[in-house]
């Protein structure tokens, strides 16, 4: 039972650690960085790149459609001023992102 309980307390503190922005503003979006398939996020808030380049690079993505959908996504809070929480597949690497999430204020 003890070994159950500490996989389970294992898989859930590494399954949220790729947090890169807790709570944030999308300050400017770019649509492509270095001539490759990839875009780049500017946000200030809290997290561990606040206010540095977030890259979201379409190989780090689920698919094509999330890829384009989490470039969309931040237009949108960018236009709105709403929200986001952003978490790549790599510990406070800001070059590894691949989720989004916008919440209004």
């Amino acid at each position: 039972m003890k070994s159950i309980l500490f996989a389970l307390l294992i898989f859930s503190s590494s399954a949220f650690s790729g947090e890169l922005i807790n709570v944030g503003t999308v300050i400017s979006v770019e649509n492509t960085s270095q001539n490759t398939s990839q875009f780049v996020v500017w946000v200030t808030g809290s997290g561990a790149c606040n206010n540095a380049p977030i890259r979201f690079k379409e190989s780090n993505s689920q698919s094509k459609e999330s890829f384009e959908r989490a470039f969309a996504m931040l237009l949108s809070a960018q236009a709105t001023g709403f929200n986001v929480k952003i978490f790549g597949i790599d510990d406070n690497n800001c070059e590894s992102a691949n989720w989004v999430r916008v919440t209004k204020n």
